[in-house]
């Protein structure tokens, strides 16, 4: 586990580590499904409610960075915090990927043997103790500074800045040497030695002066080069949006399956199920000049748009585009009239990053009552593009279903 998952907590920096095992319980009865299923299926790769319960821990760091759960659309922590959450989501994936793995080597006994349920769940609460305590404080840790550090890159309105230490015997001697660094802040060294620069870094930037500017931007390179000497932490997260990089040993583990996992392997349930529900609620028709009078009975004040929180906390911006946009091609106005109540409980939330433009697209998915089920899948979608809607959309296949229902599932209600 040493090699693998070396970002122990022997160096904290002078961090005061939260408890984030002190639902213990909580913990044991993941534990306790863990060890039954590999038991039962040693091929089990993955496992919904750790990765859950990681991605919760890890977006309460975010939370506490950033200053709040929800924000205002126009405030810029709106789209920070979608795209942080999003980057917690896969390595929270990416985690139980490598925990799983861990786990299922750790089946058999000195002689070869499958261990008994109970010395295989006592081993599991044992190493896991380690994943979710002790590197899930770091992780915490991380989250959270990195989410500060990516609001004041955002933030601070100035053009030089300098890089300043806490100033205590903590400090790593290295990060000392960066101490009262000022450069501009247009200056590509800030790609490397943005803080955090290392596990649990309490290092930040502060506004510079422009006589304090000593380095050359080369200068400061080679100074850079020599002190972030850990990949993972050669990053500005405010500009990269990324909290956790790919070369991190979880991703590397994983080899992209975080990105790629299905319905079935989060372990929800299949259309033909989702159909035989007896609550499923049922959308109405209306006409064109339904939706237009309700489209303007929940405009903003200031103009013709609607702007939706979500179950998550995200507020999503419904503009005039929006409106005439889902009418364009077929008359989705019909149910266009639902689009409140899709964002605002949705079955669930799927999200991935395109892999041309970088953007985060999300797609909400209700599902409702049909009476022709061989006609559609009853499920009706709202993608969005960053946090503002793009387009709203009934499903007419199984397949499109399936296509939708894959990549990092951030929200289903029946879990």
């Amino acid at each position: 586990m040493n090699d693998l998952y070396s970002h122990t907590c022997q160096d904290c920096g002078g961090f005061d580590l939260p408890n984030l095992a002190d639902d213990s319980s909580e913990w044991d009865d993941i534990y306790t499904q863990i060890a039954n299923d590999l038991l039962k299926d040693p091929n089990t790769t993955f496992n919904k409610d750790l990765y859950f319960k990681t991605a919760q821990k890890l977006i309460q760091g975010i939370n506490e960075g950033l200053g709040g759960i929800s924000f205002n659309y126009d405030d810029n922590r709106n789209v920070l915090s979608a795209y942080l959450k999003n980057n917690i989501y896969a390595f929270s994936a990416a985690k139980s990927f490598s925990e799983i793995t861990h786990f299922r080597d750790s089946m058999l006994d000195e002689k070869g043997n499958i261990l008994s349920f109970g010395s295989f769940k006592k081993r599991i609460a044992n190493d896991g103790y380690v994943f979710n305590n002790t590197h899930l404080n770091t992780e915490y840790n991380t989250a959270k500074q990195s989410a500060i550090m990516a609001h004041k890159w955002e933030t601070l309105d100035t053009e030089c800045l300098e890089y300043s230490t806490v100033g205590d015997g903590k400090v790593r001697n290295e990060h000392r040497l960066l101490d009262k660094l000022t450069l501009p802040k247009n200056s590509t060294v800030w790609n490397r030695i943005m803080p955090q620069n290392d596990w649990n870094c309490r290092c930040t930037v502060i506004p510079g002066k422009n006589q304090n500017v000593k380095y050359t931007d080369a200068e400061a390179g080679k100074l850079a080069k020599q002190i972030v000497t850990n990949p993972l932490f050669d990053n500005n997260v405010g500009k990269s949006k990324v909290i956790f990089k790919d070369q991190h040993p979880y991703f590397k583990n994983a080899n992209g399956k975080e990105i790629q996992l299905s319905w079935e392997q989060y372990g929800l349930q299949s259309l033909e199920k989702i159909k035989m529900a007896t609550d499923l609620p049922i959308w109405k028709e209306k006409t064109i000049e339904q939706y237009n009078d309700w489209w303007n009975k929940n405009v903003n004040k200031s103009g013709n748009e609607i702007v939706v929180k979500d179950n998550l906390g995200t507020e999503i911006l419904f503009t005039e585009r929006f409106k005439t946009h889902i009418n364009d091609d077929e008359p989705r106005f019909k149910y266009g009239t639902e689009l409140k109540n899709i964002i605002e409980n949705p079955d669930e939330i799927w999200s991935t990053i395109d892999s041309k433009n970088k953007k985060l697209n999300t797609f909400y998915l209700k599902y409702y009552d049909v009476n022709e089920p061989n006609k559609t899948t009853g499920a009706i979608t709202i993608m969005t593009h960053l946090n503002e809607a793009h387009s709203l959309y009934e499903i007419d296949t199984e397949n499109r279903l399936k296509e939708l229902r894959r990549g990092l599932l951030k929200f289903a209600s029946k879990k």
